[in-house]
């Protein structure tokens, strides 16, 4: 089947309510839309549940108009949005989900869809190949101290269940840092005033770590006795 791009929308023709969409290959766009929707895991709650109410034979599928160049995707994309106001669209802006606040279940549906999923070598090829010479969105950027000093109080007092320390754990073992890299977390480090408090902590961790290198090293003598 040729591949073609364009908007979509898909209609429930009991309340005339619609939903708008955009998709680079639209032969697999409803087909995944109602993968999501049959196992109650769709990241629209508002679709996922009028399809819960009225079932699958209650919704329509149709192509809007075929787009030849992908680039015009989400400017004609918003074109239908603002012509139809579709009831089922959270997101009133093609190709942006700001401002959307999704309900806890919804946050839970989307995070248990994902668990144990697993990509094929050919996804990851494809995945490496896009991002090629791609630098990350947020590299270069530098939050403000305002910003800083939020996610900071917003972290203080969070403690780490155990399953999540070994797992940090584990990602970080064998992780080597370059000269570059730890030539900055020295320059980044000098002239730091260490408060009261974290200087006590340092220095208990410290005698802890040194109680037990002495009793390893006890053991370690008597045993040659």
């Amino acid at each position: 089947m040729e591949i073609k791009s364009g908007i979509y929308r898909i209609k429930n023709p009991i309340n005339d309510m619609l939903y708008i969409g955009s998709a680079v290959n639209l032969s697999k766009r409803w087909p995944n839309h109602l993968s999501d929707l049959k196992i109650n895991k769709h990241g629209n709650s508002k679709l996922q549940h009028a399809y819960n109410k009225y079932g699958k034979n209650n919704f329509e599928f149709r192509v809007l108009r075929v787009v030849e160049d992908k680039k015009d995707l989400v400017k004609i994309e918003q074109f239908y949005l603002d012509m139809y106001k579709p009831y089922y669209n959270i997101c009133k802006t093609a190709g942006s989900c700001l401002g959307i606040r999704r309900t806890e279940k919804a946050k839970k549906n989307m995070s248990n869809a994902r668990k144990g999923m697993k990509l094929s070598e050919e996804h990851k090829r494809k995945i490496g190949e896009a991002l090629k010479g791609e630098k990350h969105p947020m590299f270069g950027k530098h939050h403000s101290k305002e910003a800083s000093l939020k996610m900071s109080l917003s972290r203080k007092g969070k403690k780490l269940n155990k399953e999540h320390c070994i797992s940090l754990s584990k990602a970080h073992k064998g992780i080597k840092f370059s000269k570059e890299h730890k030539r900055k977390l020295r320059e980044k480090a000098i002239g730091r005033k260490l408060s009261e408090e974290t200087k006590i902590k340092i220095g208990m961790t410290l005698r802890k770590r040194f109680s037990l290198i002495k009793g390893i090293n006890s053991i370690e003598e008597t045993k040659k006795v």
